[in-house]
This record gives structure tokens, C-alpha cells and sequence, in this order.
């Protein structure tokens, strides 16, 4: 799970010399430090910046940012149904649709059958 922002690399580089020296930088490094693993620090702290944005969305939690990884899996787990609901119901899957909000559904926790049917109502189509 490499970092996704220059800024999250450094962070972790932070943690990672808190987790080998005990010399934390601050209370939080220290923290963070208790809390992860060495070996997942240093997949963390080891990511190159080349082609890394400097910063994250700013309204990205740390929760989100350590968890993105298990988060990406759900949410491909959640659009794998939604295609084989939308591939059954009209025979394509969503990439050849209409732009939706997929993720803000997920996120608001919709079941995929709940997403398709919010998808087939506000787009109008008829779901036979």
C-alpha cells in the first residue's frame, strides 16, 4: 500500500524513524507510530514522489487514508455487482451507461440492487 501523496510519504518517514529510534517528532508521530506495523510503515514510507500530488483531498480522514486500500477493495466488490445487475436487467455493464454517482453511493452504504434501481429512476430507464 504505497502512499498517495508526497505529504503522506513524509509523514510515514516520520513514523518510520519514530518506530526505529524512539525519537518521535511529535506526540502524533508517536501515536501513529503505536499503532501500524513496521513492514506496513515502510511500504508507506518507501514510495517514490514521482508522479505523486503533494497533498491528498483535503477532506480525506486518516481513517480513509488507512484503510484506502481495504476501501478500494469494497468498492470493487459493490461495482462488480452493480454490473452483473445492470449486465441482467439491460444487458451492459455501468462503464457503457451514463455517467452516475457510483461511489457516492457506496459510500452512502446503498446495496447495489438499491444503486441500479436509483440509477434506472433518475436516468428514466425502464429496468424491463
Amino acid at each position: 500500500m504505497p502512499a498517495s501523496s508526497k505529504s503522506q510519504q513524509r509523514l510515514m518517514g516520520m513514523v518510520d524513524q519514530c518506530k526505529k529510534t524512539g525519537d518521535c517528532a511529535s506526540s502524533k508521530i508517536e501515536k501513529i507510530a503505536n499503532s501500524m506495523k513496521s513492514k506496513d510503515v515502510k511500504k508507506f514510507a518507501k514510495t517514490k514522489h514521482k508522479g505523486l500530488p503533494e497533498k491528498v483531498k483535503e477532506h480525506m480522514t486518516f481513517k480513509d487514508f488507512m484503510l484506502g486500500e481495504q476501501a478500494q477493495d469494497g468498492f470493487s466488490v459493490f461495482m462488480a455487482a452493480v454490473d452483473k445487475l445492470l449486465e441482467d436487467i439491460v444487458g451492459i455493464g455501468h462503464d457503457h451507461l451514463e455517467d452516475w454517482v457510483w461511489m457516492s453511493a457506496y459510500e452512502d452504504e446503498y446495496t447495489p440492487q438499491d444503486a441500479v434501481n436509483a440509477f434506472m429512476e433518475e436516468t428514466g430507464m425502464d429496468m424491463y
